[in-house]
């Protein structure tokens, strides 16, 4: 299937895939590096934040500003995430195709895929190392995010839960790092792991736009078949490992409600009835969640539920007074004990697969959503269109999800409890 995207490897360990289409007006390239979460996560997150800031031409943040706003205001950036256990850090450009500039001679896809590959190849070192003023710049800005976590107390929790739930394994660890560790960061630190991602990371690299990408695939071959690439280190992610006995844990913090998370893990491989069954359960307004737990029972002010693929677990976030916590567990429990037992229509199901539908009809919205979807499924060795991979779940039946649901084991259970 990968010619729907035109993958190709083009060095060791490195591919390049394009889609062309006239619907988009613009052109984005991305290069997307993969490593296994770990403990270096938040030195692996500064490089992204480093790179992109400047480079041998363009030393200055002002300068690199300048230069792109000069290619019809093009945009260089960055983006952290995870895949389950693997930690994803992607360079991207934006701009217009050659076609939309103002003159017939002007390369501005050309240019900008040059100033991208600047940054990725050529920062400012000094001495071979980043620049210490650079560095602490980029620290304190990627301090600062980790700590918005700290102050969004629903993201937090889940931050909190996902430590527990995936214990001893590379998903519990937050792909942008701890403070501790971006803190104590080096310039040698940093620039080894630089140097490591480049010499040995699995990279993808994505373009999709109204471009043909020829030349494009060229001058990235050019490139990146340059490099000195070995021991390629090799990313995956395994389903959650199920706790013996479930756990749960509790912090106090003075917040208005109890926020409450409940993790589940399952060793089925029924992606799609997973799924749909969590979406009947709490992902969507005519959800058993929300049409019984907060609208009848009145116990929540928010209850949803999330399916993980890449971990094969599920998730349930809540906000809950204090007085009714107990309560809302014990009443979202009955509710995926309902499902198992086949208390849900045909409509609820028709819902559940028509809101999947309406969100994997969205991916083609945009350049960054599409590609990032292609970007998962290559990841996952499961290359489909979103159109073609909704043909999977309209084949899924109700003794299908109510199969996974009854498969589905509670494991963690993570509480911030109003305290004054």
């Amino acid at each position: 299937m990968n010619n729907i995207i035109n993958r190709k490897q083009i060095a060791d360990g490195i591919h390049f895939s394009f889609i062309s289409d006239s619907r988009y007006k613009v052109n984005r390239i991305s290069v997307n590096f993969f490593s296994q979460l770990s403990p270096d996560a938040g030195v692996n997150a500064l490089i992204p934040r480093l790179l992109s800031s400047s480079n041998r031409s363009y030393p200055e943040r002002k300068a690199l500003n300048e230069k792109k706003a000069s290619l019809y205001s093009a945009k260089v950036d960055f983006n952290i995430g995870n895949i389950g256990d693997t930690q994803q850090l992607e360079l991207f450009a934006v701009s217009i195709d050659n076609k939309y500039a103002l003159s017939d001679d002007e390369d501005v896809t050309g240019e900008v895929v040059a100033l991208l590959s600047e940054c990725i190849f050529h920062p400012v070192l000094k001495d071979g190392l980043f620049r210490a003023e650079q560095l602490e710049e980029e620290k304190k800005a990627l301090i600062e995010t980790i700590e918005a976590e700290f102050n969004d107390k629903r993201d937090y929790a889940r931050k909190r839960m996902y430590e527990t739930f995936y214990e001893g394994e590379p998903a519990a660890l937050n792909c942008l790092g701890t403070v501790e560790a971006v803190k104590s960061a080096t310039a040698k630190a940093v620039t080894d792991a630089y140097y490591g991602l480049i010499e040995s990371a699995p990279i993808e690299i994505f373009a999709i736009g109204c471009n043909d990408f020829k030349e494009i695939s060229k001058r990235l071959k050019k490139v990146f078949g340059a490099l000195k690439r070995s021991d390629i280190k090799q990313v995956q992610s395994l389903p959650g490992v199920i706790k013996d006995i479930p756990t749960e844990k509790i912090e106090c913090f003075p917040v208005e409600q109890n926020k409450m998370v409940l993790g589940y893990k399952t060793k089925s491989s029924n992606y799609c009835a997973c799924l749909v069954m969590a979406m009947i359960l709490g992902g969507t307004p005519s959800s058993k969640l929300f049409t019984v737990v907060r609208e009848k029972m009145s116990l929540c002010y928010y209850c949803w539920a999330a399916y993980g693929r890449d971990k094969c677990s599920m998730v349930i976030d809540c906000g809950v007074d204090g007085e009714n916590t107990q309560k809302a567990k014990e009443a979202i429990s009955a509710q995926l004990t309902a499902i198992a037992q086949g208390e849900f229509s045909e409509e609820d199901i028709m819902n559940a697969k028509m809101s999947i539908a309406n969100t994997y009809k969205s991916y083609n919205d945009s350049p960054a959503s599409i590609a990032g979807w292609y970007l998962a499924g290559i990841y996952r060795n499961d290359i489909k269109t979103p159109e073609n991979a909704l043909c999977d779940f309209e084949k899924v039946t109700k003794e299908e999800i109510m199969k996974q649901a009854e498969l589905m084991t509670a494991d963690t259970v993570y509480i911030i409890e109003r305290h004054v």
